[in-house]
This record gives C-alpha cells, sequence and structure tokens, in this order.
C-alpha cells in the first residue's frame, strides 16, 4: 500500500501496533510511518495468527528471509 519500499539484499526492523480496534501505527526501522491509516473495521477480536509473506511485484521470483517474529498482547 505504499507505506514503504525496499532494497534487495537490505535488513529491515517492521512492525505494527494495534491500539484495540480503533488505531494501527505500523513501523520501518522502529520509526512510525502511518498513525491510524489503516482501516480497522475487518479486525477481529477473536484470536489472531501472524503470517509472513513477500510480494512479488513482477514475475521474477522473490524470496524473503526473516531473523525472528515476536508477538505480544497487553494486558
Amino acid at each position: 500500500n505504499g507505506l514503504a519500499e525496499t532494497v534487495d539484499s537490505s535488513w529491515h526492523y517492521l512492525g505494527f501496533y494495534v491500539n484495540g480496534v480503533t488505531d494501527v501505527t505500523v513501523y520501518v526501522d522502529r520509526a512510525a510511518v502511518s498513525a491510524g491509516a489503516i482501516a480497522t473495521a475487518n479486525i477481529p477480536v477473536t484470536g489472531l495468527m501472524p503470517a509472513i509473506a513477500v510480494k512479488a511485484g513482477t514475475g521474477a521470483a522473490e524470496t524473503i528471509e526473516f531473523d525472528y517474529l515476536m508477538c505480544v498482547q497487553l494486558r
């Protein structure tokens, strides 16, 4: 959706923070790149599950490597 663009062979910190069901803030390299710009109407209030994926912009094969995944729920 145009929030950030990366180049080949680069590593980045990617993250997001969901504040209830009202706001989503996206982070790239630990800096907020959007605050509340993502529609939250379809965020379920039941359990969610993380997924890692890559979207290819061309017909060429794309790969993704990630070092770790952390999910936290604040009480």
